[in-house]
C-alpha cells in the first residue's frame, strides 16, 4: 500500500536520520537551499517526484520502494545493502 502524504515525510525524516544525513546534504542533492528542504519535510511544500527519486537514491532504495514499504523494512534494505557492499577500494588493495 502506498504511503500516506504525512506517513512518506515521517519516513523520510527518519530515514535521513537513520542514514546520518543532515537537511543541508540532502537539500544539496535535491539542488535546493536547507530552509526549503525543511518546508519539504514539514510538509510546507510539495513534494514532487524527482525529488523524491533524489532522495530515494541519495539512501539507497528504490522510489517504489520508499513510497510502498514499511520503515522497517526500509531500514533491513540500507543495512543489506551497507552489509554486503565490498570494500573500499584501499582495504582491499591491502587484502
Amino acid at each position: 500500500m502506498i504511503s500516506s502524504p504525512a506517513e512518506l515525510l515521517d519516513k523520510m525524516r527518519r530515514l535521513r536520520n537513520y542514514c546520518d544525513l543532515s537537511q543541508e546534504a540532502v537539500a544539496r542533492e535535491m539542488g535546493i537551499s536547507q530552509p526549503a528542504y525543511c518546508k519539504l519535510e514539514r510538509g510546507q511544500t510539495r513534494l514532487t517526484v524527482p525529488y523524491l527519486q533524489v532522495f530515494a537514491d541519495l539512501v539507497g532504495i528504490p522510489l517504489n520502494d520508499l513510497l510502498t514499504c514499511t520503515m522497517d523494512d526500509l531500514i533491513h534494505q540500507i543495512n543489506d545493502r551497507n552489509f554486503s557492499a565490498p570494500p573500499p577500494e584501499n582495504e582491499r588493495a591491502n587484502a
